[in-house]
């Protein structure tokens, strides 16, 4: 009786985990998006071309509204994990030394939340975006052979 439960809830598991890190992707880069000025620190920081900064200014918002919607999950889902690489492991561990969690009453965080990001965007590029995503609709579109369908105004007369 339990696992019956489980069966009925596993297939929203993906979409649960899409639609959190699609959450915290997005809130994340909208006060970088909304300060673009100083995108360029954000690389400088790990000694690479301040120009780079401003990849995950922008990809943090937009690829977040991608995930929620989930369109191109595997897609996005790789550069968050490649993203919290640089910025977990890069840029908090070994340039800056942060530890995992920091310790009480320290500003900042550890790299513990960009663990967790890369944790579910792996099981998101792993697994996919779950069965309420744009993904699986277009992907059961194109396995039927068919296209969208026309607009109001292609429709034959």
């Amino acid at each position: 009786m339990i696992s019956n439960s489980f069966e009925r809830i596993s297939p929203v598991a993906l979409t649960v985990l899409r639609l959190v890190v699609a959450a915290e992707m997005f809130f994340k880069g909208l006060s970088k998006i909304e300060n673009l000025s100083r995108a360029p620190n954000l690389a400088l920081g790990i000694h690479l071309p301040g120009v780079m900064g401003y990849i995950p200014a922008i990809m943090e918002p937009v690829g977040g509204m991608l995930l929620a919607v989930g369109l191109g999950t595997r897609w996005v889902s790789l550069y968050f994990m490649t993203e919290m690489v640089f910025t977990g492991i890069i840029s908090k561990m070994i340039v800056r030394g942060v530890p995992f969690i920091m310790g009480g009453g320290q500003p900042g965080s550890g790299w513990e939340l960009d663990s967790l990001i890369f944790a579910g965007a792996f099981v998101l590029f792993a697994l996919g975006a779950g069965p309420l995503a744009l993904d699986r609709l277009l992907a059961r579109s194109r396995a039927r052979g068919g296209s969208a369908p026309p607009l109001a105004s292609q429709a034959p007369a």
